[in-house]
């Protein structure tokens, strides 16, 4: 009797997992009248399984499993998985608008186009540009921040040269097909127009990260000269000048190491470092720098890190540009 009751209590609590899969069911099936004669049926039948969905999804919640998931994903290795699956999902969103509007830039090229492809494949490039000037930030992983900087760098300027190319073949699939049915004779200069448009976006980007990546480059490297002089003096008197000089260096690399990579807009660049990482890095940094030289290898994880920061820079240093 006592199992059978141990055993009705769980399939009362139970049961209400099935609520999830049977909203979105519902929801589905409804949707799937909207275009035939049965589109008020369908119609309730969508409206009638988000709240099916939303008491399993309470359910589902009140599992114990997921604080089992968030101890075993918590790891390193799916921590960077993670991150992985970030970059590809990022990835996958403009690539959905390509394959949404393919058989328009397919006519493009075949030179067979009607005047709605330009449209179409307008817009598409026109959601690209927004895609992966809001969303790179966003698909950034966020595990290893120090070993993963030097994919970030490269792929925030690539992904920048890419999301202004996007902008600015929207541009020009909008603009040029009504620009050149108006002034037939401006075809040459209104294309070469844009593929100056083109050189000179890609120069700008480049140009700003090879330009931030050294001033990282010596910001890192003359706060690691000074955190070496200050671990190597015996004098007390001579260690607060090191210190000062310590703490100033890091704020000047603090300064670098928030600005964006690939855009002045904080909303929409990539950051050199995520805040969290740089806030991180200063409060080991500084308090390093306060037990100095009494302690002379309280930094040494800092410098590891300054190592990483100066290793990712150096293929980068334009000290013209």
């Amino acid at each position: 009797m006592w199992n059978w009751t141990r055993l009705a209590g769980e399939a009362g609590t139970r049961w209400r997992l099935a609520l999830l899969p049977a909203g979105i069911f519902i929801n589905t099936w409804g949707n799937s009248y909207y275009a035939t004669p049965y589109r008020f049926q369908g119609i309730f039948l969508f409206f009638a399984g988000f709240p099916l969905g939303i008491a399993g999804m309470r359910a589902w919640d009140a599992l114990p499993l997921w604080g089992v998931l968030a101890a075993r994903l918590g790891t390193p290795t799916w921590r960077r998985l993670r991150g992985n699956a970030r970059l590809l999902f990022g990835a996958a969103v403009p690539l959905a608008f390509l394959h949404h509007a393919r058989f328009s830039i397919g006519r493009l090229a075949h030179g067979v186009a009607q005047p709605g492809d330009f449209d179409l494949a307008g817009a598409a490039m026109f959601w690209i540009w927004v895609a992966l000037s809001c969303g790179a930030r966003s698909a950034e992983p966020e595990d290893s921040p120090f070993e993963r900087l030097p994919g970030r760098i490269t792929r925030a300027t690539r992904v920048r040269i890419l999301a202004n190319w996007a902008g600015v073949v929207a541009a020009g699939l909008l603009v040029y097909p009504r620009l050149l049915s108006a002034y037939p004779a401006q075809a040459v200069s209104l294309g070469a127009t844009f593929a100056v448009a083109l050189v000179v976006v890609t120069h700008k980007v480049s140009a700003r990260t090879r330009k931030l990546c050294t001033q990282v480059h010596t910001a890192a490297q003359t706060l690691c000269r000074d955190l070496e002089e200050l671990a190597a003096t015996d004098l007390a008197s001579s260690a607060i000048g090191l210190q000062s000089s310590a703490r100033r260096s890091w704020d000047t690399l603090a300064r670098s190491l928030r600005t964006g990579i690939d855009s002045g807009y904080p909303r929409f660049g990539v950051p050199f470092l995520r805040e969290e990482v740089v806030a991180d890095l200063g409060v080991r940094i500084l308090a390093a720098i306060d037990v100095m030289p009494r302690e002379s290898d309280a930094c040494q994880q800092a410098r590891d890190d300054l190592a990483a920061i100066i290793s990712a820079c150096g293929e980068r240093i334009d000290a013209a540009a």
